[in-house]
């Protein structure tokens, strides 16, 4: 396994324009093209979508509506739940995709850092 599955290519960190933002840079953070709900987000969760997204760990994250684009988004998933498993070390989520109800300002922003090499 490379470290990257196959949902990997589902998420993704935008700068205002909706272009990628690199390590240390906050970013909205996207499932399947859209939003993502900041209800039962933790920093548990902020490092899973980093590690999914390519990123060595979470630097922080937070919710608000700063980017134009958001007005043009719907939300793809709320309600994400982490665990970690304690004899793998990887971080296991769940999440609703279809009735929850969120507001622009609850759109996750995520800061990831470091990078995870990919042989």
């Amino acid at each position: 396994s490379s470290g990257i599955n196959a949902e990997s290519t589902s998420f993704s960190l935008v700068d205002p324009n909706g272009d990628p933002v690199g390590s240390g840079k906050p970013g909205l953070l996207l499932y399947k093209g859209g939003k993502i709900c900041s209800e039962g987000f933790r920093d548990i969760a902020a490092n899973y979508f980093c590690n999914e997204l390519g990123f060595s760990s979470a630097k922080g994250w937070f919710s608000g509506h700063y980017y134009t684009l958001q007005d043009d988004l719907v939300f793809t998933i709320s309600d994400i739940h982490c665990t970690a498993d304690q004899n793998t070390n990887l971080n296991q989520c769940t999440w609703k995709d279809k009735d929850f109800k969120c507001l622009d300002e609850n759109s996750v922003f995520l800061t990831c850092r470091g990078s995870i090499l990919i042989p």
